[in-house]
């Protein structure tokens, strides 16, 4: 059996080996994450959230840092102290967003989600690989199918 200190780990040594790590903001809201690699050792990720209508609250823990966040969105461009908003087009967003974040030199992009997000990214055909970690004492009741599901 896997701990759960030990995917803790594995995972923060992923954030480490990417440029960014991108998650959506239901993700934001309901888990309040940090998008850092505290529990590994090397650069840690530029922080990254698809927010296409801004309703992601500026007081979760993701905004209190001097990290440039970068939000991916529908609504405007701009520059606001370390938050960074890139307007992407809503009916291309995936390739619009990538294209963006490829003009900030982002070479590399781990997307942790959520459903939403994923199912974005494997409906646009827009992604290498899938990693995939199961948890079978973990029960989610009125949960949301995880968007890999059945795939092989």
């Amino acid at each position: 059996m896997i701990s759960n200190n030990y995917t803790n780990r594995l995972v923060h040594s992923w954030r480490s080996t990417h440029a960014a790590i991108m998650v959506g903001a239901n993700t934001v809201i309901n888990d309040d994450p940090l998008l850092d690699n505290r529990n590994w050792t090397g650069p840690g990720p530029r922080k990254i959230l698809f927010d296409p209508n801004l309703k992601v609250p500026r007081n979760l823990r993701l905004f209190n840092t001097e990290d440039v966040i970068i939000i991916l969105n529908t609504v405007k461009d701009a520059v606001s102290g370390s938050i960074m908003y890139l307007k992407i087009d809503k009916n291309n967003m995936i390739p619009d967003a990538l294209h963006q974040l490829r003009q900030l030199n982002i070479q590399s992009l781990l997307v942790e989600g959520g459903s939403f997000l994923h199912r974005s990214f494997i409906e646009s055909g827009i992604w290498d690989e899938a990693r995939v970690i199961t948890n079978k004492e973990l029960f989610v009741h009125d949960g949301i199918q995880a968007p890999c599901s059945g795939m092989h």
